[in-house]
């Protein structure tokens, strides 16, 4: 910070990472919710179709480009 501009960035960096920790916030949701679905999964018990639908939902999720990119 040894110049004057930089001064000025700094509400732009705060805003920034603001972003980004909502944005790793909403990754953290995405894994812990997957996670649990799959603790849920029984496969005694558990029709396959049920699992092959639970496992499509998360390929087409991981999938969306969206999921990881951070817009700052």
């Amino acid at each position: 910070m040894r110049k004057s501009g930089a001064l000025h960035s700094v509400p732009r960096l705060i805003e920034n990472q603001h972003a980004i920790r909502e944005r790793l916030s909403d990754l953290a949701m995405f894994w812990q919710r997957t996670a649990a679905a799959w603790l849920a999964v029984d496969p005694d018990t558990t029709d396959r179709r049920e699992v092959e639908a639970l496992a499509r939902n998360a390929m087409r999720r991981l999938s969306l480009t969206a999921l990881y990119r951070v817009e700052v």
